[in-house]
């Protein structure tokens, strides 16, 4: 199974990536799509969801997603970074996870293949896996039977796919599914995993 490069994943991507239990296989090939997972990230503020985008440089039309570079020309990392910390600095684990991610935004990688990936081992390290992340540069036609995809799968429709298992949030009176891998690390910590895990997959 291939899996397209996100940015800090929604968390029924981690319950794929999971319920593997072997190496994983990143798709580098797939098609650029703006405003989609591969450059946004959902987490939980006070008053509504937030989003954490990443900037990137203009492109061809069609351009791989090994192919984006990422925008510096304003200082986004300093936003998303600070949106983070208004959203989870009174969670149970910020202080111990935080660090990990922040250093992945103060590297400034290049690419966006970079960020994704960089952010996407830090996350399964935090959520205890061993599994170890390979890159796959075939063509579509060569791996469509493989590849999973979550971008026709909006977030807040995510309970027609999955019945996620429900946890303590900081905001809002009900809980909100499915959003960044993150919201669940700041969250549960050591518990995220064994969470993740109890998920059930309705189709």
């Amino acid at each position: 199974m291939l899996f397209p490069l996100y940015f800090l994943p929604c968390q029924s991507y981690f319950y794929e990536l999971l319920r593997l239990e072997s190496d994983i296989y990143l798709y580098s090939n797939q098609q650029y799509l703006k405003q989609s997972y591969h450059t946004r990230a959902h987490i939980l503020g006070p008053h509504k969801i937030e989003n954490l985008i990443v900037p990137v440089i203009k492109h061809k039309n069609n351009a791989l997603i090994s192919e984006i570079e990422i925008s510096y020309a304003e200082n986004w990392i300093i936003r998303n970074l600070k949106t983070i910390e208004n959203c989870y600095r009174k969670s149970p684990f910020f202080e111990h996870y935080y660090p990990y991610i922040q250093k992945v935004f103060q590297d400034k990688p290049n690419l966006l293949l970079d960020l994704n990936s960089n952010l996407l081992s830090v996350c399964l390290r935090l959520l205890k896996s061993e599994q170890t992340i390979w890159h796959q540069n075939d063509s579509y036609f060569e791996v469509k039977n493989n590849f999973i995809s979550f971008n026709s799968k909006k977030r807040e429709e995510i309970h027609q796919f999955y019945m996620p298992k429900m946890y303590f949030q900081n905001f809002g009176k009900s809980f909100e599914p499915n959003l960044s891998i993150i919201d669940l690390l700041f969250n549960q910590g050591f518990n995220s995993r064994d969470i993740i895990k109890e998920w059930e997959k309705v189709f």
